[in-house]
């Protein structure tokens, strides 16, 4: 571990730089050379209903209802987080010294603090909301299909939400050496707090996305009656394919503009942003691949709907 710190390498930014690279690596070979590539690869890329039937006895798989785990981890790390910055910054507690140490190894010893404080406290608070919506959303609303997931997604999640609370706190003002931290409410711009507000209705609109989701699958009194997917109708779906994955980018864009000064944060954002799209040309997104999964499997899809910009594509 000595070795990453000594030359000041951080561990958050490496993972998530080989983790954005690898998806956007497979993403172009499966997308133009799928028919030649090994079952195996194939397989790791894809997954729920693009998943390819009999999949490969080399993979390790795990039910798709999994995700839910995600939310866990990431409320208990974000939330953590967030108290400890609360403590840090507003009340002025030093933080202990084993923190520091390992703020030290995974995110550099010579990291320098960036941003305000109130905006990297506002940061983690956004992102706990968003864990806590996505929480409730996943065990009480959502009702996964019966598909697995590739161990390799489930790992991915599981980073990511531990590695963008770390990325927060590691570059805030008072958690680096000699860095002290000075919080005052004034500092919060009025542009940052509109994106406060557009990050809201972001994630309201992606929860009402999920009622209208798993209204498809439930009878009126609230019970699962079926797994098959169908088209969804109502708000924004009657424009685009996946306008919860568009609520996605949405706040993790609102995000990094909050945190647009810290360095370990741009590679979070520009993780989840090559997950959900994933192509130069904005081609083979999550996004494109969704609207063109309801395209080929039932013929009366609206023509009017797109995949990320109505009415545009």
């Amino acid at each position: 571990m000595s070795y990453f710190v000594d030359f000041n390498v951080s561990i958050v930014k490496l993972a998530f730089g080989l983790m954005t690279l690898g998806v956007f690596i497979t993403s172009i070979f499966v997308i133009i050379f799928e028919k030649y590539l090994p079952r195996f690869l194939i397989d790791t890329y894809k997954y729920g209903k693009f998943a390819v039937k009999n999949p490969s006895k080399f993979i390790i798989v795990v039910p798709k209802s999994w995700f839910r785990h995600f939310y866990i981890v990431g409320t208990i790390c974000t939330g953590m987080t967030m108290v400890i910055m609360i403590n840090g910054c507003l009340f002025g507690r030093k933080p202990p010294a084993l923190l520091l140490s390992f703020l030290d190894v995974v995110d550099s010893k010579k990291r320098i603090p960036s941003g305000s404080a109130v905006g990297s406290v506002v940061g983690i608070s956004l992102l706990f909301v968003h864990c806590i919506a996505r929480l409730w959303e996943t065990h009480f609303i959502s009702v996964f299909s019966q598909s697995n997931i590739n161990i390799v997604h489930y790992v991915c999640g599981i980073v990511h939400y531990i590695g963008s609370a770390v990325a927060i706190l590691a570059e805030a003002p008072g958690f680096s050496h000699g860095a002290e931290c000075s919080f005052s409410w004034n500092e919060l711009t009025f542009a940052e707090c509109c994106v406060v507000f557009i990050f809201g209705l972001a994630s309201f609109e992606q929860l009402k996305c999920s009622i209208i989701l798993a209204s498809l699958r439930k009878n009126k009194t609230g019970a699962v009656r079926t797994y098959k997917h169908s088209i969804p109708t109502g708000r924004l779906f009657e424009v685009l394919s996946s306008p919860h994955l568009v609520a996605e980018i949405i706040m993790y864009m609102a995000l990094t503009y909050i945190l647009r000064s810290n360095q370990t944060w741009w590679f979070i954002f520009t993780w989840v942003l090559t997950n959900q799209i994933i192509s130069l040309c904005l081609q083979c997104a999550v996004a494109w691949m969704n609207h063109k999964w309801y395209q080929n499997n039932f013929p009366g899809y609206p023509k009017v709907r797109k995949a990320l910009i109505p009415y545009v594509f």
